[in-house]
């Protein structure tokens, strides 16, 4: 059939297949009034859709039917970033997108799968234990600080000033500990 529409000097009623305006997507059929000396109605052909398998859509694009594939509504992972994309719209794949998921968050994708960066973990390991180390150091000197103002004004008992000399040996020894050992190194723990 012919996609060119001919105009007729009659008025007639057809039916027409409906498109949406920025995809061409297929969304219906209907029997359309066209008075005479005048075309179809907008986003709408007399050319009938190709039967569309599950999975697929039809789409109206240059004067023809085309069939393609329907992701919408699934998940894909961006190759280059590895976070989620939910499709919007139908046709292929992006390039730039896999429906393969990665598995940790520090896989990258080698150009045909997922791989775990190694040391993009390790380093994350790292700062994770530098993190923690911090948190416990600044915990240490707060607890010295007190106690060493009770040592300075005289005013420390001999509880205190035992708590005073663990919670220095306790901070020394967490400060030896190189953090990229762990999780293989325990931390200290303050004797208190």
């Amino acid at each position: 059939m012919s996609s060119k529409f001919a105009l007729k000097k009659t008025e007639r009623t057809l039916t027409v297949f409906n498109y949406l305006a920025g995809s061409g997507e297929y969304i219906g059929s209907g029997d359309a009034f066209i008075p005479a000396g005048t075309g179809l109605p907008a986003y709408a052909t007399h050319i009938s859709p190709p039967a569309t398998p599950a999975g697929m859509v039809a789409l109206f694009i240059n004067d023809a039917w085309q069939t393609v594939v329907d992701n919408r509504g699934k998940t894909a992972w961006h190759k280059e970033t590895g976070q989620p994309h939910i499709i919007s719209e139908p046709g292929e794949l992006h390039v730039d997108l896999t429906f393969e998921s990665p598995r940790s968050a520090f896989d990258i994708w080698d150009g045909t799968q997922w791989v775990k960066d190694e040391d993009a973990e390790h380093q994350s390991i790292i700062a994770r234990n530098e993190e923690q180390k911090a948190a416990l150091m600044k915990e240490a000197s707060a607890q010295i600080a007190i106690l060493e103002d009770a040592k300075t004004l005289g005013i420390a008992t001999e509880d205190e000033l035992k708590l005073w000399t663990s919670w220095k040996l306790y901070r020394v020894k967490l400060n030896r500990i190189a953090m990229g050992a762990l999780p293989d190194t325990e931390l200290p723990t303050a004797s208190v």
